[in-house]
């Protein structure tokens, strides 16, 4: 699920909420810089132990970085 500011700027990203605040989601597929990678570096692993591509993008754009998803709906 997907959070944007008011001129449309993804702000956070959650992996499968158990209430969404928005109608928006990920596709699968996003072009990244490698800047990205910074924000992995942060990451622990998930419960699965696993970690989550969308945790990284969430604490990226928390960065102030501009993130687009590949695609839409109309496309």
């Amino acid at each position: 699920m997907i959070e944007t500011d008011d001129e449309g700027r993804v702000t956070r990203i959650v992996e499968k909420p158990s209430e969404p605040s928005s109608t928006l989601v990920t596709i699968g597929w996003d072009i990244l810089s490698k800047d990205v990678f910074h924000a992995c570096a942060l990451l622990r692993p998930s419960a699965e132990d696993e970690y989550q591509l969308s945790e990284a993008v969430g604490r990226w754009c928390g960065r102030g970085t501009s993130w687009r998803p590949c695609g839409s709906v109309s496309a």
